[in-house]
């Protein structure tokens, strides 16, 4: 993966806060610069169309702006001298802007935390979810704190489909650039009663074509009646260090109908989880 440019966006809570180890991290690994994202929501609720504002309304945004220039002082020394970091206040509904600015900017992660589901917090609970479905560029979302000097464990969770065939590269070029142990894992559903022979035979086939020279892969399967609890029971059994994921980025009806394992994993997981997109997304 090329990672020359983080977003980072926060709305200055503990859950953002859990992510800045993880973002000090990449960042250094990878010689990134990071921009720090604050989105101005309550403003954008005042004035939803842009239009002239009154005194009054502007003397709060004006405020509002104050505050947040002055927290965002604060989160930038939280970051080492060493990483570049540039600051940035936006207007309007935070995973709109979040993922223009990726798409402007050229952004090549986005790494933000997430409440994960059932929490009040609508900054860092369901934005992260729509962040992860529309994002241009891969997301890794952090729900715990969890310092960590670097990944050594990588969990690929693989359904045999055409979508983790084609993300797959990816996470095998994270891999061998962090030197880590790549744990491909199915999960078989309690009901399907799939053979340990069949599972063997499917990663036979989707490892034929696969470059994994240069580093440490295992392949293992794991029951459980659905594929997210699986993933995070295996991934906590393991200390895997992040999970890695596919996502279609579909919208709509069609997710609705469809379904998504990877935003169930989003939603549930204490590890922080890497969403690969299966188009737009750069690979060395």
């Amino acid at each position: 993966m090329r990672v020359k440019k983080i977003l980072f966006p926060t709305d200055f809570s503990d859950c953002a806060r859990h992510a800045v180890d993880y973002a000090i991290m990449m960042a250094r690994k990878f010689q990134a610069s990071l921009d720090l994202l604050y989105v101005d929501e309550a403003s954008y609720l005042m004035n939803p169309v842009n239009i002239d504002l009154q005194a009054d309304v502007s003397f709060v945004t004006d405020e509002i702006r104050k505050v947040v220039e002055d927290k965002l002082r604060d989160w930038v020394r939280l970051f080492p001298k060493e990483i570049p970091v540039r600051v940035a206040i936006e207007m309007g509904k935070p995973h709109l802007e979040i993922v223009e600015i990726a798409k402007k900017h050229g952004v090549d992660l986005i790494l933000m935390g997430t409440h994960g589901r059932g929490s009040s917090n609508y900054f860092l609970g369901s934005n992260a979810e729509r962040v992860v479905r529309l994002s241009p560029c891969p997301v890794i979302t952090v729900r715990e704190a969890r310092k960590k000097e670097t990944v050594k464990k990588i969990l690929f969770p693989v359904d045999f489909s055409d979508l983790c065939k084609r993300v797959c590269p990816q996470v095998i070029a994270l891999a061998r650039e962090f030197g880590a142990e790549l744990h491909f894992l199915h999960v078989s559903i309690s009901f399907t009663h799939e053979t340990r022979a069949f599972v063997n035979d499917a990663f036979k086939k989707f490892l034929l074509d696969l470059d994994l020279s240069g580093i440490t892969y295992f392949t293992d399967s794991y029951e459980a009646f659905v594929e997210n609890t699986g993933i995070n029971e295996y991934a906590h059994i393991q200390d895997i260090d992040l999970i890695a994921i596919g996502t279609h980025g579909r919208t709509g009806i069609k997710r609705l109908i469809m379904g998504s394992v990877t935003e169930e994993v989003v939603n549930t997981s204490f590890i922080p989880v890497l969403t690969l997109r299966s188009f737009n997304t750069q690979i060395n």
